[in-house]
């Protein structure tokens, strides 16, 4: 699974400090040079944090389906609680020297070993066989102020499900995303709708 990739960006790029990440189920209509430069700096950033990405607003429980006793098991549960924030890592700023300097790689490899065992296989309907988003959520959410928010217009989401958006967002976005259930991707089935013209 090439989504599995992006955990080992910081060996792959050695020489990057930063890097931005999109999924293929997406098209770019804004300036990302302007993000990838200002968003780890003050006043909007910060130097310090790992990940840039939109936050939904849904929470680990509703969306990654793990509750308090998991995240027992997974040894997280005084760092992370099941109402904590998922982010969606389809397009995401990645502070590549912070990532180096937290160990993260391994963080999520070892989490990923602990959800094997438990038996964890992510929700069904994924894009991907495996789910690697929930592991970097996860890590993520266990160190404080790894994250740092992205502007709705930064990754205009759910393409692939959602019937219709604002003309506004779409109008605004800087990157439509068509992610959600691998047979509803644009390229193969046409997408949804008058949404798919966009495609």
């Amino acid at each position: 699974d090439i989504n599995l990739a992006r955990f080992y960006l910081p060996d792959l790029l050695p020489e990057a400090s930063r890097v931005l990440w999109l999924d293929v189920d997406g098209i770019v209509r804004g300036d990302v040079r302007t993000l990838l430069s200002s968003v780890f700096a003050f006043p909007r950033g910060d130097p310090n944090a790992l990940v840039a990405a939109l936050v939904p607003g849904k929470s680990i429980m509703a969306q990654a389906d793990l509750n308090a006793t998991q995240l027992r098991t997974l040894g997280l549960h005084t760092k992370v609680h099941p109402s904590d924030l998922i982010f969606n890592a389809g397009f995401m700023a990645l502070n590549l020297a912070q990532w180096r300097k937290h160990g993260i790689t391994v963080q999520l490899e070892t989490l990923m070993g602990k959800m094997t065992e438990m038996g964890y296989r992510g929700l069904p309907g994924r894009s991907t066989l495996r789910d690697s988003q929930t592991p970097m959520v996860l890590v993520m959410r266990s160190i404080k102020g790894a994250i740092v928010p992205l502007r709705p217009h930064w990754n205009v989401e759910g393409l692939a499900w959602r019937r219709s958006l604002p003309r506004e967002s779409l109008c605004e976005a800087h990157f439509l995303h068509w992610n959600g259930p691998p047979h509803k991707k644009p390229w193969l089935y046409g997408g949804l709708g008058k949404l798919s013209s966009l495609w």
